[in-house]
């Protein structure tokens, strides 16, 4: 990538220039910015924002613990009845290195959650 076009893309933006008759203290143009302007004035003009309640996040939370759930439960079953009926299925045995990264995971998601209910309870030493 040649150095002048590296400079465009990680140069900052230039911010606009101002006209000096953005600035007039006579309150003519009634931006936002104006200062003998009233902000609650174009109320009706412009909607309030709409504000995402939290029952609506606890509900999508369920339900994607409920899809995940499902996912898991129907790759099991699928796993399940190809090991229990089929006749070329081949079982490997498990590397030991398996069981020592399962309890390595265990221990620092046990370490994790210690450090969270240590910050709840204010305790930053602890933690």
């Amino acid at each position: 990538m040649p150095a002048d076009l590296f400079s465009q893309l990680v140069s900052p933006v230039p911010e606009p220039e101002h006209s000096s008759s953005d600035n007039n203290s006579i309150g003519i143009g009634g931006g936002p910015g104006d200062p003998g302007s009233d902000p609650h004035e174009n109320s009706e003009l412009e909607p309030e924002p709409q504000v995402t309640s939290l029952s609506a996040y606890r509900m999508f939370t369920f339900l994607a613990m409920i899809w995940i759930v499902a996912l898991f439960a129907t790759l099991a079953l699928v796993v399940e009845s190809r090991w229990g009926h089929s006749k070329d299925w081949i079982s490997i045995p498990l590397p030991h290195i398996l069981y020592m990264n399962t309890a390595l995971l265990l221990v620092s998601s046990l370490t994790i959650e210690f450090a969270r209910s240590s910050l709840r309870a204010e305790a930053g030493r602890r933690c």
